[in-house]
């Protein structure tokens, strides 16, 4: 028997027993996905020297530039929209300061009646009061007043 290259099973003795090298079939690997590609943002960010440099600083069509002045604290927006129409927008930067914290006022109390001179201030008023109403009492008896008509 004859071995034959090309066609090893068929003359093979061992052919039940022995098995080829068989290339198992490798994953194939998978490119990473193409990203998108982020446009560059139309919004740039650079700095100036003045209000001229300002007015030469080039904007392209559809970009907007924000422009921050170095001598002046001016932050400049500019915009060339799709009609290629240029507007400029001017930021004046203020800044910030904390308003101080209000004091409470001050309430002077000796300008306030204290609770034991109101109470006293009371009691007298009251008793003054009753006093009058007893002395209006009289306990002499009372005359009626005939009615002239009833005596008719």
């Amino acid at each position: 028997m004859a071995f034959n290259a090309y066609y090893p099973y068929q003359q093979n003795p061992y052919q039940p027993y022995f098995q080829p090298y068989v290339a198992q079939p490798q994953p194939v690997a998978q490119a990473p996905a193409p990203q998108p590609q982020v446009a560059n943002s139309p919004i740039k960010l650079d700095t100036v020297s003045g209000r001229t440099a300002v007015d030469v600083y080039n904007v392209n069509v559809g970009e907007e530039v924000i422009l921050f002045d170095i001598d002046n604290p001016t932050v400049y927006k500019k915009h060339r929209g799709l009609d290629s129409k240029l507007e400029t927008q001017v930021f004046d930067l203020i800044p910030h300061v904390e308003a101080p914290a209000e004091e409470p006022v001050k309430v002077n109390l000796d300008e306030y009646m204290k609770a034991d001179a109101a109470d006293k201030m009371i009691k007298d008023r009251v008793r003054e009061e009753v006093e009058k109403r007893l002395s209006e009492i009289s306990f002499a008896p009372r005359t009626r007043k005939q009615n002239s008509k009833t005596e008719e």
